[in-house]
């Protein structure tokens, strides 16, 4: 029994690591094309930040 948990423990480890960042890939990817916080609240008048209504980001 010992032996199994040695043999999967390592085994189990790296497909968590593996799905983790296969998990972070894909949400890089989706937050890669948002700008800048600050540029958008520059490039836009204090009435448009008030008025413009919120797009959920729908995949």
């Amino acid at each position: 029994m010992q032996v199994v948990l040695v043999v999967l423990a390592p085994v189990i480890v790296i497909a968590f690591a593996m799905a983790m960042e296969h998990i972070e890939t894909l949400l890089k990817r989706r937050t890669d094309h948002v700008g800048d916080p600050q540029e958008f609240i520059e490039s836009h008048t204090p009435s448009d930040l008030l008025t413009e209504p919120a797009h959920a980001r729908v995949p």
